[in-house]
């Protein structure tokens, strides 16, 4: 990646209270187009090349686009009610 696509400018933005505090700014870090373009195709590319090889299992859910908090939260469920109809003992923490 060329260094002019890495180069950032970090910009103080004001939150809260007092302008002179300097724990009342958060830093945003603006960065060049093309740079956030060359990232997405990246995280594409590695993230199919890991699909397709089989790195990320099916139980995993966090961080997926297709699988969320809320497909782990029906699978729980399910796998839960399975449990509960044959009559076995299920603890929850």
């Amino acid at each position: 990646m060329p260094v002019d696509w890495k180069l950032e400018n970090v910009t103080p933005i004001y939150k809260k209270s007092w302008k002179e505090n300097l724990g009342n700014y958060i830093s945003v870090s603006l960065t060049s187009v093309l740079g956030k373009v060359m990232e997405q195709i990246t995280l594409g590319t590695i993230t199919q090349h890991v699909q397709d090889n089989q790195g990320i299992s099916p139980s995993q859910h966090g961080f997926m686009k297709v699988r969320a908090y809320l497909t782990n939260l029906i699978s729980i469920y399910d796998h839960v009610t399975h449990l509960v109809d044959e009559g076995k003992d299920v603890d929850v923490v």
